[in-house]
C-alpha cells in the first residue's frame, strides 16, 4: 500500500468562527462565508495585476491572506497577513480586508470570542489559453508544486512530536506518524479488487485536537469504511495555534492502494 498525505488547504471551520451577515440563513453559513471571501479576492485580480506579474510568477502563484475579527465581529487590521508575488494586489487585498463589513460574532457560549479567516489558493496558466485558473490539489500534486500560503503559528502535533518553533518542520513530524500509522493500521479489506484504488480523506483536527472525518472520496465502500475507521482511532492532537488562539484546520489525506 503506498500513501501519501498532505495539508492541501487550512482555514478555521464549522460554527467556531464569526460568519458574514449575509450568509446566517444559508445552510452552511461557514462555507458561504469562506466561499464569498474567496470570491471576493479572486475578483480582486484585474488584468493589469497579471500583466505586472514577475516573470517568476507567469506560470502559476499563489495568493493568500489571514486576518482576525475580534469579539464584536469587527476586523483587527493590524492582525492581517498577506501574500502574494504582486504589489498592487497586496494593496487591493489588503484594502478590501479593511472595508469588510461587520461579522456576525461566535455563539456566546465559546469561550474564544477572536475568529480568524483563512483565504489561500494557486492559480495556474492554461499554456493554450494562456488564461488562469484556481488550481485543485491533485494539479499541484501533478506538477510538485508548494504554494507559499500564511501559516499557523504552530502546527497541530500527533503525540510524540516534539514542538520546535518551525511549522514546516513540525508539521512533517505529524505528517510522518500520520502515515506510519495508517500503513500498519490499515487492513486491506477482503473483497474482489486488484488494480489501483485511489481515496482521498477530508478530514479536520478541532480546537481541541480531536479528529473529525468531513469526506472520503473515491474507492469503493469497504476501503472507505476501512479507512475511515482506521482515522478514527488516530489519537488527539495538539491543536493549530495561530496568534495564540486555537483553531480548527482541515487536512487533506490521499491514499492510494497497489493491489496484486
Amino acid at each position: 500500500m503506498c500513501l501519501l498525505a498532505q495539508l492541501s488547504a487550512f482555514a478555521q471551520i464549522g460554527p467556531t468562527r464569526a460568519v458574514l451577515t449575509e450568509c446566517i440563513k444559508e445552510e452552511d453559513p461557514s462555507k458561504c462565508t469562506s466561499d464569498k471571501l474567496k470570491s471576493d479576492v479572486l475578483a480582486l485580480i484585474t488584468p493589469t495585476i497579471i500583466t505586472n506579474l514577475p516573470p517568476s510568477a507567469k506560470a502559476y502563484f499563489s495568493v493568500s491572506v489571514a486576518f482576525m475579527t475580534d469579539a464584536n465581529g469587527t476586523v483587527i487590521k493590524e492582525n492581517t497577513l498577506i501574500k502574494s508575488p504582486s504589489y498592487l494586489l497586496n494593496k487591493s487585498i489588503k484594502s478590501y480586508v479593511d472595508s469588510l463589513p461587520v461579522f456576525t460574532p461566535k455563539h456566546p457560549s465559546i469561550e474564544e470570542r477572536r475568529s480568524m479567516h483563512f483565504v489561500s489558493f494557486t492559480l495556474l496558466r492554461n499554456d493554450e489559453t494562456l488564461k488562469y485558473y484556481v488550481a485543485e490539489s491533485i494539479d499541484l500534486r501533478e506538477r510538485k508544486i508548494k504554494p507559499d500560503y500564511v501559516l499557523p503559528d504552530e502546527a497541530s502535533l500527533y503525540p510524540g512530536c516534539e514542538k520546535t518553533g518551525n511549522y514546516n518542520n513540525d508539521f512533517s513530524c505529524t505528517q510522518k506518524k500520520v502515515y506510519d500509522y495508517i500503513i500498519k493500521n490499515y487492513k486491506v479489506p477482503n473483497v474482489k479488487a486488484s488494480g489501483q484504488i485511489k481515496m482521498i480523506v477530508t478530514f479536520s483536527i478541532d480546537t481541541k485536537g480531536v479528529i473529525n472525518i468531513d469526506n472520503i472520496e473515491g474507492g469503493e465502500y469497504w476501503f472507505q469504511k476501512e479507512a475511515r475507521r482506521v482515522i478514527e482511532t488516530l489519537p488527539t492532537f495538539t491543536p493549530t495555534f495561530y496568534k495564540g488562539m486555537a483553531i480548527a484546520v482541515s487536512f487533506n489525506l490521499p491514499i492510494t492502494l497497489n493491489l496484486n
